[in-house]
């Protein structure tokens, strides 16, 4: 078996990978989305925005390959491959200063108006 061969073949198996890690390692040295501590919202880049808000996540690490973050609401913590979040939509709710933010806050009918002031 050629040389050239077992090179190309190896080449095709390693490519998609080695993609994703390159994106991945471009998107902490050079885009640079978020740091340890941020709370960020991240989505596919194909869906549009959810109005009633985005499930926040706390940045609590950082390394080459990948990002480690806690849930806000039930403080799961998952481990996102920089790679798959280099084609994400990543919302960063501490470099969002101007933003909007609606609150919609709910009463059932009994509760008087002078508790809700």
């Amino acid at each position: 078996v050629p040389l050239a061969l077992i090179l190309i073949v190896f080449g095709f198996m390693i490519g998609p990978g080695t993609s994703q890690l390159f994106d991945g390692v471009l998107l902490i040295l050079v885009r640079q989305p978020y740091d340890i501590g941020d709370k960020v919202a991240i989505s596919d880049v194909y869906d549009s925005p959810n109005q009633d808000g985005s499930t926040h996540w706390m940045i609590t690490s950082i390394d080459l390959v990948k990002t480690t973050a806690r849930l806000m609401g039930t403080a799961e913590v998952a481990s996102f491959s920089n790679g798959s979040l280099a084609h994400s939509r990543i919302i960063n709710m501490n470099r969002s200063n101007g933003a909007i933010v609606h609150v919609h806050v709910r009463f059932t009918i009994d509760v008087p108006y002078s508790t809700i002031m």
